[in-house]
């Protein structure tokens, strides 16, 4: 695991419910409740020389108005609130606001953006001031010929990390793209850049971690039949940290063979 610099054993589950509410052709109302809950093997035991590792509970609601300029374009407004708890932590309680839009600018190229603040409050004796953090998130399509396809991709986000008392604030920006081959063949290749903060929840724990990762991957699938798949990887990450135990590098190759019925 990156965090822990360790094989960790975890656990991660995650339910959401979505529902929206058409006011009339161009206006509506999009809203999610979500729920994410970590588990790692060793929580409440100091056992991992970074710190003690800690389970996580949070709760989200969202909710956009959103409105349809024309067919290739619509924007939205949004606001939600969260609450998390983490074992040993201080609890908190967030709000976050938001704006998007999607927009398919011409038959080839298409955006979808967001940006927005979310601002954290930390509650109990001991707890850390309110930490106020820009938000983001976007994709670019582009279709460059007809069978090749080019992604770029980019999000800022902060969440519980593994280790008590400790919330991390995780921006990454990855490339892919994708080509149809001759003989039912398509390639798959992919890059990513992606950088960590570590932040303290409770006065008087020592913070600073800032861990910077790359990524990239390879993939070359065939189609054995209308229902059949088989296909071979490659992919590489390295995770450089400004501490001690959670840099490495990874190779991995693996073969996949699908079927559906």
């Amino acid at each position: 695991m990156t965090q822990t610099g360790a094989q960790t054993k975890q656990q991660s589950l995650s339910t959401s419910l979505n529902a929206s509410y058409q006011f009339n052709e161009k206006m509506s109302l999009s809203m999610e409740v979500g729920q994410g809950i970590s588990l790692v093997s060793n929580s409440g035991n100091s056992t991992n020389s970074l710190g003690t590792l800690a389970n996580s509970y949070s709760w989200s609601t969202m909710e956009f108005l959103n409105y349809e300029f024309w067919p290739r374009l619509n924007a939205g407004i949004g606001a939600g609130a969260g609450c998390s708890t983490q074992t040993g932590s201080p609890d908190s309680v967030s709000e976050q606001y938001s704006a998007r839009i999607n927009w398919r600018a011409t038959d080839k190229v298409s955006f979808q953006l967001n940006g927005g603040v979310q601002d954290q409050q930390y509650l109990g004796g001991g707890a850390a001031g309110d930490l106020i953090t820009p938000t983001f998130g976007g994709t670019i399509q582009y279709q460059m010929f007809n069978r090749t396809e080019l992604t770029l991709a980019a999000s800022r986000s902060i969440s519980p990390s593994y280790f008590k008392s400790q919330d991390t604030i995780s921006t990454s920006y990855t490339a892919s793209l994708s080509q149809a081959l001759p003989k039912h063949f398509s390639l798959g290749l992919a890059g990513g850049y992606s950088t960590t903060d570590y932040t303290a929840t409770s006065n008087g724990v020592s913070s600073g971690r800032t861990d910077d990762g790359y990524t990239f991957s390879a993939s070359l699938s065939h189609s054995l039949t209308k229902r059949g798949t088989v296909s071979g990887s490659y992919s590489y990450s390295e995770n450089n940290s400004n501490v001690s135990g959670p840099s490495y590098s990874s190779n991995q190759i693996g073969v996949q063979v699908s079927y559906q019925f």
